[in-house]
């Protein structure tokens, strides 16, 4: 993983990043993530409250290595004298997109959504197949105080076996 944020000169225009991340099962599988970020405080006035917004844009690229079976794929044991139609692409490149948003209030308060894979984008390796990043939804409230940190999140996600999850989660530090 490689990660660079740089806070813009004047601080109302916010703070830009750019991340790389890469996971490899050399020489047989690699992952690659490309992203550039951008966040800051949205300059409207609000009666002791700041708008904080965000967002990501991501490339996504996943590949195989060289595998004999690219150019001669197996049906059961037997080799069909065919190019395996995910070996023989050697990859895939998808565009992905993250945003949230985060309202604070009276120094204490915070209540923040963040939206991911919000163009719920095909990682499939062809283009028949259909393998996408579900689009995931996290909303969140917490008051701080000058001993503790209470705090809730609520989560939607649709699972792998195509179901929605609803996750709530409660949270207390001191």
């Amino acid at each position: 993983f490689l990660g660079f944020a740089l806070p813009l000169p004047d601080r109302r225009w916010g703070t830009s990043a750019f991340g790389w991340q890469q996971l490899n099962i050399d020489p047989y599988y690699r992952e690659e993530t490309f992203s550039l970020s951008h966040g800051g405080r949205w300059h409207r006035e609000l009666a002791q409250a700041e708008v904080l917004l965000g967002g990501s844009a991501k490339l996504l690229r996943r590949s195989f290595g060289g595998f004999p079976e690219a150019g001669n794929a197996k049906t059961g044991l037997a080799a069909t004298g065919l190019a395996d139609p995910a070996l023989a692409k050697n990859g895939m490149t998808a565009f992905d997109m993250d945003l949230g948003t985060q309202l604070r209030w009276r120094r204490h308060y915070a209540l923040g959504l963040a939206v991911s894979h919000l163009p719920e984008p095909n990682v499939a390796f062809t283009s028949a197949a259909k393998d996408p990043l579900y689009r995931r939804m996290n909303l969140g409230l917490s008051y701080r105080s000058l001993l503790s940190v209470l705090n809730a999140e609520y989560s939607n996600r649709v699972s792998g076996a195509g179901t929605r999850d609803h996750v709530m989660t409660l949270g207390a530090e001191r």
